[in-house]
């Protein structure tokens, strides 16, 4: 019989993908925490906790820094009927 790991924390993963995303097109621009700060217009430290912490952050603000970093946010419906 197979294992299944009820325990996944699938919200953590969900928040790691988008921080692991984020991170990959900042650094696909050549951009600084600081370059992120002065396009997006939030603080410095803002945009560092936000990186680190991608579950605090609100949709405006990922589609601001998804803007800058050249990320485009696509969603899906899981079952969609033919």
């Amino acid at each position: 019989m197979p294992k299944t790991n009820f325990c996944e924390n699938r919200e953590a993963k969900r928040y790691n993908y988008i921080a692991g995303m984020l991170e990959c097109g900042i650094r696909q621009q050549c951009l600084s925490t600081k370059d992120l700060s002065r396009k997006t217009g939030a603080a410095e430290r803002t945009v560092t906790e936000r990186l680190k912490h991608p579950e605090k952050m609100q949709l405006r603000d990922l589609y601001k820094m998804c803007d800058v970093a050249g990320v485009k946010i696509t969603f899906e419906l899981k079952d969609v009927p033919e």
